[in-house]
């Protein structure tokens, strides 16, 4: 937990402070920006639009620090959802239909199960994201590691979002192991540290490495998600 606060939260150098304006990193008197806030202007950022309301600071600290928060999960859920259509439309119709093959065995119907339980999803494309990084995770064969897969939908977009994926995909490759993304959230908020400046499309790629945890503790049995809210 002291590392995750760390990665988000730290004064200067964490991922919600790399969200403020410029307004608000020159007006001491300014509220800085959420976690709930962050995430909504990443996915604003990069895919021009979000349904999730935008709250005001002290709505969106209680969505932010409230565990298994209603308003903070479908906010997540949204960004999910927005990555497995970006990436969808990165792909030629043969590798949609093996996709679409993979998640339609009994091994995904299972873990889709397991994830709507624990995760708490309902849209239908976030789940099949959802699925497609579970099934990396634990080692199920499949078309597409997820992890990548949102990194690789925004190649498309990346000129107009200010998305810098190349690094990232690279450094990706070769830690997506099972839980090694966990693991690799240190080298990433490193990445971010030094990157140029506060774009929050810099953010993208630690983003959605953080929202996809949630994924990867609802994926297995073993593991009671619920305490790790």
């Amino acid at each position: 937990h002291a590392e995750a606060w760390d990665i988000l939260a730290r004064t200067d150098k964490g991922m919600v402070d790399r969200a403020n304006s410029l307004n608000q990193k020159l007006n001491p008197m300014a509220n800085d920006t959420t976690y709930y806030l962050m995430v909504r202007k990443v996915m604003v950022e990069v895919f021009k639009r979000s349904s999730s309301p935008n709250l005001s600071h002290s709505e969106s600290m209680a969505a932010s620090t409230r565990p298994l928060h209603p308003t903070m999960m479908a906010l997540e859920e949204e960004m999910m959802k927005e990555v497995y259509i970006a990436e969808r439309k990165t792909m030629t119709e043969e590798q949609r239909q093996e996709q679409d093959q993979s998640l339609s065995g009994s091994e995904s119907k299972n873990l889709r199960h397991t994830v709507r339980e624990q995760a708490h999803l309902q849209d239908v494309e976030a789940m099949r994201y959802a699925v497609n990084v579970s099934k990396r995770v634990l080692g199920m064969p499949g078309t597409w590691s997820t992890a990548l897969m949102g990194l690789n939908a925004l190649q498309a977009i990346a000129p107009a979002a200010g998305v810098v994926t190349a690094p990232a995909i690279a450094g990706l490759s070769v830690i997506i192991p099972p839980l090694a993304i966990i693991g690799a959230l240190g080298a990433v908020y490193g990445g971010a540290n030094m990157a140029l400046g506060p774009s929050l499309g810099m953010l993208y790629g630690p983003l959605m490495m953080v929202i996809t945890q949630r994924v990867i503790l609802a994926s297995s049995h073993e593991i009671d998600i619920e305490k790790f809210y």
